[in-house]
């Protein structure tokens, strides 16, 4: 086998980084964990996905199938990430919204982030809220509301800036995507939904163990 096909092998049936800390954490298939990552124990991470350099994963979180955390992501306890979600790199999560260094809160505040949601880089997510499928999170941004799916935000605080298509370009309103040509409704003309049935709302099946969402 050459070193192309070995890297292919390695990619199909997950990878380990020699220098990354699993510590007894629940990991799918063909997940990959890179150097200086600290996976910890009661962590549950699924298939497929892509966890950066330096990030960690904190006990009681759960990430999805075919997610990427890119380098220097923090997820804390109460964390809940989706199938086919992208954390930008050094984006902060929070779970306590009164935290004082000498005091443990009975129970950490939960943040959800839906299926197929982007966070720009170094934004901030506030915790207790859920970011609704397929929206997406401007860089730098400070998110301290709820958004709901295909919304985009960006901005301290965060507001809503427009729509965005599951493949993530900019939707005009009233009109289907220009970009994939996923079919868009408009309810009430104003807040847009996908059909799921059409094969370009979702995430490409290209690469090696990647699928599509209900498959």
């Amino acid at each position: 086998m050459n070193h192309e096909s070995n890297i292919a092998a390695e990619v199909a049936q997950g990878y380990i980084h020699p220098q990354a800390i699993v510590e007894g954490a629940k990991i799918g298939e063909a997940t990959r964990v890179w150097a200086f990552a600290h996976v910890m124990p009661g962590a549950f991470i699924g298939k497929g996905c892509n966890i950066g350099e330096g990030c960690f994963v904190e006990a009681d979180t759960h990430i999805g199938d075919h997610v990427t955390l890119k380098n220097g992501v923090a997820v804390w306890t109460g964390v809940s990430i989706e199938d086919y979600a992208f954390i930008g790199p050094h984006t902060v999560f929070t779970n306590d919204l009164y935290p004082r260094a000498w005091i443990k809160p009975p129970r950490f505040q939960r943040t959800r982030v839906g299926l197929g949601v982007t966070v720009g880089a170094n934004a901030t997510i506030i915790c207790g809220i859920t970011l609704g499928p397929f929206s997406m999170v401007g860089g730098g941004s400070v998110v301290t509301t709820h958004t709901r799916p295909l919304e985009l935000v960006a901005g301290n605080p965060a507001e809503h800036l427009g729509w965005v298509c599951v493949c993530g370009q900019r939707l005009k309103k009233q009109e289907s995507c220009g970009s994939c040509g996923a079919e868009v409704l408009w309810k009430d003309g104003a807040e847009p939904s996908i059909d799921e049935n059409s094969s370009a709302t979702w995430p490409s099946t290209s690469r090696p163990g990647v699928r599509r969402p209900g498959e």
